[in-house]
């Protein structure tokens, strides 16, 4: 095919690339010795009429309108049997390569793009065409002094209804266009399809853009369909931080009935330069904002990258891009926490004084009298009511027996005063006596035998801090983070000792 010379005038130099409907090459014009972009339809392909009814309706399509932002049609014609569409040559990229070599847009990058794509398409519609295959691959980026200049292409699906361009050939119950960027009336095959399903698809594309991510995708060809038509809309900033009111935006250019949604493609461009710039649209104010800050959380992990993250002077933010949207977005889950909100404070503060009230009650009426016994240390409450304690006894004799240290020794018992006899009204019954045991017998000349040591104290109750409530719970002794705990016997709680 190289070096193929077309309709006497075109020389085939080399392929650029390979598409569904055929091939487009680089040619050099044999008189003007200028290179154009020259586009051939397969052989096999041109055997189908639609094909090369389609084929024909894109270079008509594309010499009608006159717009710095529409590829230009140079010739058409037809070699043999393949149909040649020649066009001016554009260096650079693609939306769709864009997106996969850095990742996603952007907000003010996205309008700059999108602001000259509404003065292309808007041309068109104004024009009575409507262009029906929007997506990134057919948005181009041109840098020519400097500046970047986006042109759209490939109008060979094109509807219109202007005079001298051919009818199109679209039948009800046939889709056209590119799945995952068409909307319901399209997807539908229905005959009534107008310009508003290319605000459909720019809708999609400014999401792709700012997410990364298809909002519409699908296993199954069925299953893509039933997204685009049935099911719940995806919302933008579920997937990546978008600027606010965006996901109202989004909502609006894919609504699903077309008088929904924006009247034209530049006041939906015009709607997303505003809220851009953190204008609130007026179109959008009573539409409920359901955005994530610009400055939110990183797009969650489990999403399949799309191509590499990178930032830079390309007005491209790093980011995380799939290639599947609809895939299950898997969030880490915050340890579960018990809300607490103001409303509760006051109820529970008054249900806590009660339980004290009726607590301290409860113990004033059911605590036991004063005992009779020894007294082993002063007491505040002794010294609070004025009570004289006894003198220490004096230190024992040289020459008493063990046996004459052991017996219990009385004490004087304190003087009761009124008040505390009055609280009393039931005598305590008297502790039995403690038994006294015989002190050992010690032979001469044997060493006294060691005092047996005293059982160690069963061990205390181990608790561990509930994670979720901060309540104290029984656990293990030997559980790590245990510590010594106690059981409240008014309120049944666990504290610590």
């Amino acid at each position: 095919m190289q070096g193929r010379i077309l309709a006497g005038r075109y020389r085939l130099v080399h392929q650029l690339g390979m598409g569904g409907m055929g091939s487009v090459w680089t040619a050099e014009h044999l008189t003007l010795h200028s290179h154009v972009a020259v586009k051939l339809l397969d052989t096999e392909i041109a055997k189908n009429p639609d094909a090369v009814e389609r084929f024909q309706r894109e270079a008509q399509a594309a010499a009608a309108l006159r717009s710095a932002h529409v590829v230009q049609v140079l010739d058409y014609g037809v070699e043999g049997d393949t149909p040649f569409l020649v066009m001016e040559l554009l260096r650079g990229e693609d939306l769709g390569a864009r997106l996969s070599r850095l990742g996603r847009l952007t907000p003010r990058a996205l309008v700059a793009i999108m602001q000259q794509v509404a003065r292309a398409v808007g041309r068109a519609h104004d024009t009575g065409i409507v262009h029906r295959d929007l997506k990134p691959e057919n948005i181009f980026l041109v840098i020519e002094d400097n500046q970047e200049i986006v042109k759209v292409l490939d109008f060979g699906i094109a509807k219109s209804a202007a005079p001298g361009f051919k009818p199109s050939a679209t039948r009800t119950g046939v889709t056209m266009g590119t799945p995952y960027y068409m909307s319901p009336e399209q997807a539908e095959g229905k005959r009534e399809v107008d310009h508003r399903t290319d605000l459909w698809a720019l809708g999609v594309i400014c999401s792709e853009c700012l997410t990364g991510v298809r909002p519409f995708d699908g296993e199954t060809f069925g299953e893509l369909l039933l997204n685009i038509c049935a099911r719940p809309a995806p919302i933008p900033s579920t997937l990546a931080p978008v600027p606010p009111y965006f996901d109202a935006w989004f909502a609006k250019a894919t609504e699903r009935d077309p008088a929904r949604r924006s009247a034209s493609v530049h006041e939906l461009c015009h709607t997303l330069s505003e809220l851009v710039e953190g204008r609130v649209p007026a179109s959008l104010q009573g539409v409920p904002m359901r955005t994530a800050p610009l400055d939110g959380p990183a797009v969650p992990g489990g999403i399949q990258l799309r191509g590499p993250q990178a930032a830079g002077e390309s007005g491209v933010v790093p980011g995380n891009v799939a290639t599947r949207a609809n895939a299950a977005v898997t969030v880490p889950e915050d340890p579960a926490t018990i809300p607490v909100t103001g409303r509760w404070i006051l109820p529970a503060s008054a249900l806590t004084a009660v339980a004290l009230l009726a607590a301290g009650a409860w113990w004033m009426v059911s605590r036991p009298a004063v005992a009779e016994g020894p007294a082993a240390e002063p007491s505040a409450s002794a010294a609070a009511l004025g009570t004289s304690l006894p003198e220490a006894e004096p230190a024992s004799a040289p020459g008493t027996s063990a046996a004459e240290l052991t017996q219990p020794v009385p004490t004087a018992r304190p003087p009761v005063t009124p008040a505390v006899a009055a609280m009393d009204a039931k005598p305590a019954p008297k502790a039995p006596p403690t038994p006294v045991k015989p002190a050992p017998v010690v032979e001469e000349g044997k060493p006294a035998p060691a005092p047996k040591a005293p059982k160690p104290a069963s061990a205390s109750l181990r608790c561990k801090s509930d994670p979720f409530t901060g309540a104290l719970r029984p656990t293990a002794s030997g559980a790590p983070g245990s510590v010594a705990c106690k059981r409240n016997p008014f309120t049944g709680n666990y504290q610590r000792l």
